[in-house]
């Protein structure tokens, strides 16, 4: 009702695997979010998760950063 009515959307969706970030870009701010840390704001099906802390709640970009891996040697 609140997706139909405008009152709330889905901006993107991205898929992480274990060893990778998401940054959420907010104005000029970023914050990136570790595999571990996204537990917190995950939903069960049907569910809503919990809400970005303020100041996060208009987000303009999200990104997903790879793996950084370790130089050759």
């Amino acid at each position: 009702a609140k997706y139909k009515s405008g009152e709330e959307r889905m901006i993107a969706a991205q898929v992480l695997g274990p060893d990778e970030s998401l940054q959420i870009v907010s104005g000029q701010r970023q914050m990136t979010l570790k595999w571990e840390d996204l537990g917190h704001y995950d939903g069960n099906r049907g569910r809503r998760g919990n809400l970005l802390p303020r100041g996060w709640r208009k987000v303009d970009e999200v990104r997903r950063l790879p793996v950084e891996l370790p130089p050759e040697e």
